[in-house]
């Protein structure tokens, strides 16, 4: 009970937010309790002036006022400044203290004047005691302690004091003030405790609105981030690129956006699992995130193994292929996982705002496309999106329109590139190829329309297009001459261009025997999976498989041996120079020892001089491809070869 009564006269030290509101509701009425004290001693100090001595009426008010000018000052130079919930406690129990104070002087000084004087002046004295009491609690109303502290100070000798002196209207008086008083501190009290229940739950408000914001902005933080590698994900980019455009439109300065792709990350995941895939990708984040603070610049996954940064205004267009060259310097590094130890290297295309680019949308398409470029010529460098690569994009754009529109079976011819061998000195296959004469775009270049036909979806009708046709073709060759047909990676995965091949090939009686499947080894790797299983599909059905362009890939001995190929093709890159390289001769040597280990014919591929011709010879090669054995040719003049080498074989 003791505790509960002694909180009605203290300031609570562990309700800061009460405390700042009680701070501020009493400053704005504190004014007016010490002009209303200040007036009402006034008055009484006026009407005991003839009556009392000058030192009560003059000199003790006097005092008074003064302490109260003193606090109310203090009060109004501290209005506008902002306070602590600490300071707002230390202020208001110093208000305490000096209600005590106060309290006391006024009611000492005001019972010092009773004395003097009739009826009157003894009822103004009566008058002004009671009703500086209740305009006093009014004032006070925000702050219980002081208030119910100076009802004790002043009504229990206001009251005691009239009740002694045996005058009935002094007692009733006394009586009267107690009972007002009584129900004023009652309402006080309900006040009070509607105040700080207000408060209270104000600050339960604020408290939910606090953590609905934080749960927001942590939403917001979780949506704009990707949860494996901590980058900043796809979506915090095409936002930030956007704000990024319009400042630096808006500051005429110029922007960089690149995009990283990783090279060789596709055959670590398929080999070790995405379990080491992941640490790649991460530590791969690792080193850019860092990077990126180096170099001054924004990143962000953008997904799978892509990546994308943003530059702010670099001094020159070599600057900004030169920061995209020390990102792709700081990947391709050695990634020392606990698992195993591996290597991936990157390629970047970048695009510059506003040189070539002027929307976020075109900034994606010409990094994107830059990209696209180094993957495809310049594995492992930085393209910069020029003029030249526009004119190519708008060129390749029409491709796509005139090939999704194309008579596939008329505009589409075939040519048959003869497969020589030189242990029976003849042509021992055909590779077939295609060629397209639009008539609109003119001939367009197989390196162009078939990256074309893969991204719009035409390349699956296309080869069954070309393979229905050149079974009709091979058909009428020797049972001996083998039928080579190049399959895009697209058409190993797609199960209904599987099945249109298989079905043609079983309509057309062709012998599988004689049919060979040709893949690049790139595109493989990037697909090993789902290669592995529908080559070994094919395998057993007699069809053979050879990887084309090897050597330029990224496959190593632990993938190669799983894979069900029956022909090597070594790229022609390994042959430019094989007549006098010596180091061209030991490659060649080391890919034929491999291609035997592996129980595969190896056919070397680009051979256009007889030095090159004879060189390989000396190497114990046997199989060959290139203009020196024969240009690609139509299927009467493939035909004519035949007829042609099988004369010369009978005249022989």
């Amino acid at each position: 009970m003791l505790r509960t009564i002694s909180q009605f006269f203290f300031i609570p030290a562990d309700k800061p937010e009460l405390a700042l509101a009680q701070f501020s509701a009493f400053q704005r009425q504190v004014p007016l309790m010490y002009l209303m004290l200040v007036a009402n001693t006034v008055a009484l100090s006026l009407t005991h002036a003839a009556l009392a001595p000058w030192q009560l009426t003059l000199c003790a008010p006097s005092v008074l006022y003064l302490l109260c000018g003193y606090r109310l000052a203090g009060w109004v130079a501290r209005r506008k400044q902002t306070i602590t919930a600490e300071a707002a406690i230390d202020r208001l129990r110093g208000t305490l203290r000096f209600t005590v104070v106060l309290g006391v002087g006024f009611t000492a000084w005001a019972f010092s004047l009773y004395g003097y004087g009739g009826d009157l002046e003894k009822g103004h004295v009566a008058f002004y005691m009671a009703i500086t009491i209740i305009g006093c609690i009014f004032c006070l109303m925000h702050l219980r302690a002081s208030a119910v502290l100076l009802v004790f100070i002043v009504l229990v000798p206001f009251v005691l004091f009239f009740a002694s002196t045996g005058v009935a209207v002094f007692q009733m008086i006394a009586i009267n003030v107690l009972l007002v008083s009584a129900a004023l501190l009652f309402i006080l009290q309900i006040y009070y405790t509607d105040f700080a229940n207000l408060i209270a739950s104000r600050k339960e408000i604020q408290a939910q609105q606090q953590e609905a914001q934080r749960l927001s902005e942590e939403n917001l933080r979780l949506a704009n981030l990707d949860s494996l590698t901590g980058l900043y994900n796809r979506r915090w980019f095409v936002t930030a690129l956007e704000k990024r455009l319009a400042a630096a439109g808006a500051a005429s300065e110029r922007l960089v956006i690149g995009m990283i792709d990783l090279d060789g990350f596709k055959p670590v995941n398929d080999a070790y699992g995405h379990g080491v895939g992941d640490k790649v990708l991460i530590e791969v984040a690792r080193r850019l995130s860092l990077a990126a603070k180096r170099e001054g610049l924004e990143v962000a996954r953008l997904g799978g193994d892509e990546f994308g940064f943003i530059l702010k205004n670099p001094v020159s267009d070599d600057a900004a292929v030169q920061a995209a060259a020390r990102l792709i310097e700081d990947v391709k590094q050695p990634l020392d996982l606990p698992e195993v130890s591996v290597r991936v290297g990157g390629s970047s295309g970048v695009t510059i705002f506003p040189d070539h680019c002027h929307s976020a949308e075109e900034a994606f398409e010409h990094a994107d496309y830059a990209l696209y470029h180094a993957k495809q010529t310049r594995r492992g460098a930085v393209i910069l999106f020029t003029q030249a690569l526009a004119t190519e994009i708008a060129y390749r754009s029409l491709v796509e329109q005139e090939i999704k529109r194309a008579n596939l079976d008329i505009e589409f011819q075939l040519a048959f590139q003869p497969l020589w061998s030189e242990s029976s000195n003849k042509t021992y296959g055909f590779e077939v190829l295609a060629r397209w004469d639009s008539p609109v775009l003119g001939p367009v270049r197989p390196d162009v329309f078939i990256p074309v036909a893969e991204r719009c979806g035409v390349i699956g009708a296309l080869t069954l297009s070309i393979f229905t046709r050149a079974l009709k073709a091979a058909t009428a060759w020797p049972d001996d001459v083998l039928l080579s047909f190049n399959l895009s990676i697209k058409d190993i995965e797609a199960p209904q261009v599987l099945e249109g091949l298989l079905d043609i090939l079983d309509r057309s009686g062709f012998d599988p025997h004689r049919l060979v499947f040709e893949l690049t080894e790139t595109a493989v790797m990037q697909k090993l999976q789902i290669a592995t299983g529908n080559l070994r599909r094919i395998r057993d059905l007699g069809i053979g498989v050879a990887l084309d362009d090897f050597g330029v890939g990224q496959s190593n001995l632990g993938q190669i041996h799983r894979l069900p190929v029956s022909a090597l093709k070594i790229d022609r890159s390994f042959i430019a120079d094989i007549s006098e390289s010596q180091v061209s001769q030991n490659i060649i040597r080391t890919l034929n020892d491999l291609a035997r280990n592996l129980d595969c014919a190896c056919v070397i591929e680009g051979v256009e001089t007889q030095e090159q011709a004879l060189a390989l010879k000396a190497l114990g090669l046997n199989l060959f491809q290139g203009y020196y054995f024969g240009r690609p040719m139509s299927e009467a003049a493939a035909a004519d070869r035949l007829q042609s080498e099988s004369a010369e074989s009978h005249a022989a």
